[in-house]
């Protein structure tokens, strides 16, 4: 238990560095800028989803953790969200990187969730033309109301202990979990070598844990999910993106619009994956 605790703290400390940084963005946004910039955001739509995509496959969940920030805030585009939770591979790269001739699957992978990223990203843009929020704290003016850099940086700190804290008591419940159900209850969750097995995949990979993109990759590499089943559950699976999104977003609604359309994505991709390689 000592050893699953300290591995759970190590990882969410990885993501306090990221969070601090983006809160501290997002403090500077909404005490110095009018809202005049706001309709700026809306730009993020030509190379939003783009860059988000390309952001997903650094393997760690900081950037699907910040970008679940950055939206609930409205400084990025639904498409960019998405587009970054769809590309992130979380801890199942290295994972996969330490599978000796693995090389070519691994391009296979990401190649594949980058190209999903970015068309899924443009078209929700498409529809969705603009965030759902606006600076919604910012204060409209130029005075000299604004708060102190300290009061600044106190903020942005609370705020990303928040998360941490958040974070790391969830992660041990969902590890504990893991670790109860064993590996062959996880292989019966699978579906193991049912056609229905990308539906389960990627309902697994919506578990807001960095654990399930390992176990995912680890599965996929002993043949106990397919290719498809393995795409439709890493493009499901964001780490703690989504469980920082539902809460910061106070738009519930929304925050169930983006986990559908996530959801969905990654369902019928990984079955027309399965269909075309059979």
């Amino acid at each position: 238990m000592a050893e699953l605790i300290l591995e759970v703290g190590t990882d969410t400390l990885r993501l306090a560095p990221v969070l601090f940084a983006v809160y501290i963005l997002v403090e500077l946004l909404e005490h110095r800028l009018s809202h005049a910039t706001a309709p700026k955001v809306s730009k993020t739509a030509r190379t939003g989803p783009l860059f988000g995509a390309l952001l997903g496959l650094v393997p760690q969940c900081g950037f699907s953790v910040a970008s679940s920030c950055l939206y609930s805030e409205g400084l990025i585009t639904s498409g960019t969200l998405l587009a970054t939770f769809i590309s992130t591979s979380d801890e199942a790269l290295p994972v996969l990187l330490a599978e000796a001739g693995a090389s070519k699957v691994i391009a296979q992978i990401l190649i594949t969730k980058l190209f999903i990223a970015i068309c899924v990203g443009y078209v929700v843009d498409v529809y969705y033309k603009h965030p759902t929020a606006v600076l919604p704290r910012t204060c409209g003016c130029h005075t000299e109301s604004h708060e102190s850099l300290s009061q600044l940086l106190v903020n942005s700190l609370v705020r990303t202990l928040k998360i941490v804290i958040l974070t790391f008591s969830v992660s041990i419940g969902i590890e504990i979990g893991i670790a109860v159900l064993g590996s062959d209850t996880m292989e019966n969750l699978f579906l193991q070598g049912s056609l229905a097995q990308p539906v389960a995949t990627a309902i697994i990979g919506l578990i807001p844990s960095c654990g399930v993109s390992v176990a995912l990759a680890e599965f996929f590499l002993k043949g106990t999910i397919s290719f498809g089943a393995a795409i439709a559950g890493l493009c499901s699976s964001s780490g703690m993106g989504i469980l920082v999104l539902a809460k910061e977003n106070k738009n519930a609604r929304d925050t169930f619009r983006i986990i559908l359309i996530l959801l969905t994505t990654s369902i019928t991709s990984g079955l027309l994956i399965e269909l075309l390689r059979t």
